[in-house]
């Protein structure tokens, strides 16, 4: 259901925010997220093969983190457009995600596929998509109510015992059932 789905996503905590500097000597923001998943098939002794950059979209698709990252972009969103004030602009400031699959890194020696070092899912979602998707979950948008304030009206409603049921899938720390909490 779509409350398994998001429940220990609207719970997590971003790892790191790396500051970057680019060539064009612009500081963005990147958030890093490291991962211990095991990558290989059960039963199966993993390799560095299973870390290679092509092998790393499905995986993170299975394990929802898309949605993780967007969220994740968001609160930096969020964050950077309070702590730069006016100076802070979405397409020049936010660089993007890096996913760190540790399990495929070995250091200095980690092997790397067009440059790409094995174990690492780069991703630079559009910040047009992020605003949106920020919009979105504070109810800004004149079209979509917003998850927190659906959140707040619902509170409004508490008496009826199905509201209660269903805001409490939201407002408990609870294990995923489909990873046991291993993700």
């Amino acid at each position: 259901p779509f409350s398994t789905v998001l429940a220990g996503h609207l719970t997590g905590s971003i790892d790191l925010v790396a500051r970057v500097r680019h060539p064009d000597g612009v500081e963005r923001f990147v958030v890093c997220d490291y991962k211990t998943n095991r990558l290989a098939r059960s039963g199966v002794t993993p390799t560095a093969e299973n870390f290679r950059p092509g092998e790393l979209p499905a995986a993170m698709a299975d394990a929802d983190y898309p949605l993780q990252a967007l969220l994740y972009s968001v609160a930096l969103h969020r964050y950077l457009r309070w702590r730069l004030g006016g100076t802070y602009d979405p397409v020049v400031h936010l660089g993007g995600v890096g996913y760190l699959f540790v399990r495929g890194m070995v250091g200095p020696n980690t092997p790397t596929t067009d440059g790409v070092p094995d174990g690492l899912f780069q991703w630079q979602p559009p910040s047009d998509l992020i605003i949106e998707l920020s919009d979105l979950l504070h109810g800004r948008t004149g079209k979509y109510l917003g998850i927190f304030p659906f959140l707040k009206a619902l509170e409004e409603k508490r008496y009826k015992q199905y509201i209660r049921v269903f805001l409490r899938q939201y407002q408990l720390a609870k294990t995923c059932p489909a990873c046991g909490g291993s993700r």
